[in-house]
């Protein structure tokens, strides 16, 4: 139904040897469309459990469109949230919209994920969610992590020029060692601006 009254778009089920579900994938045409012409190549992937009567993993690719609203790129459902799961999902992806040129995917501190970006799309560059990362600060750092410190921190991964960046992350340094260390353990090339090999947007909300 969705291919019949959506012209180009793209679904598809799995089953496995008892034909029992173990996947599904669906990208809308018009979707496809606009991101080839009109959106950032910028890509946040992420998955959510399922728990209701059905158990599983809804998998959501969106990315960000020119008056910086949320646009929906792809979704899918998997038995479970693995490798194989992801692979699948990322690879359905990659056969849909192909490898653009500058393409950047963004995703949280699973380490599964950046291992079947790498598969599925190899040219990617990779990029962690500010959201994420502000979060388990928050969460790691309770009564440490103040306003003041969130400011520089959120100051630090906005920087364009290495120059301003080095700056913040000094400032960093002095005020808060910890989350210094932290940003340095996940790799400031995973967050900050300035060690993208693009310009580009940011996924912070």
């Amino acid at each position: 139904m969705l291919e019949q009254a959506n012209l180009d778009t793209v679904t598809k089920v799995e089953t496995n040897s008892e034909n029992k579900f173990m996947y599904s994938f669906m990208c809308l045409g018009a979707c496809i469309e606009d991101f080839g012409k009109a959106i950032w190549p910028v890509i946040a992937i992420d998955g959510t459990h399922l728990k209701g009567s059905y158990k599983g993993v809804v998998f959501v690719a969106a990315c960000k469109d020119g008056n910086n609203k949320i646009f929906p790129m792809a979704f899918g459902i998997g038995d479970k949230e693995n490798e194989e799961s992801w692979m699948w999902f990322l690879t359905e992806l990659y056969k849909t919209i192909g490898h653009p040129d500058n393409l950047m995917f963004i995703f949280n501190r699973n380490p599964i994920i950046p291992k079947s970006v790498s598969k599925a799309f190899p040219n990617a560059s990779h990029g962690l969610c500010f959201f994420h990362i502000t979060q388990n600060l928050k969460s790691n750092y309770k009564k440490t992590f103040t306003k003041d410190i969130c400011d520089i921190f959120t100051a630090t991964t906005y920087m364009y020029r290495q120059s301003d960046y080095e700056k913040e992350m000094n400032e960093l340094l002095i005020v808060h060692p910890k989350v210094h260390q932290y940003v340095i353990e996940i790799g400031p090339e995973k967050i900050g601006v300035c060690s993208q090999p693009r310009k580009t947007i940011r996924y912070d909300d």
